[in-house]
């Protein structure tokens, strides 16, 4: 049986995201590669960049 840390979110799937100031194209294209969503943040404002027919990848264990 697995451990559960939070048993309220067990039913939930969880994804990955990574937020960058500055990043080159070629690591924002590595990062939608692996599924991961991008964001950029730049003058406090926070952007999601991922292309349309982007598939995020689920690290959920079901």
């Amino acid at each position: 049986m697995m451990f559960v840390l939070f048993a309220e979110l067990a039913d939930k799937k969880l994804y990955g995201i990574l937020a960058a100031v500055d990043a080159s194209q070629q690591l924002q294209q590595k990062v939608l590669v692996k599924g991961l969503y991008f964001a950029k943040i730049h003058d406090e404002q926070f952007s999601l960049c991922v292309p349309k027919d982007f598939k995020p990848f689920c690290f959920s264990p079901r």
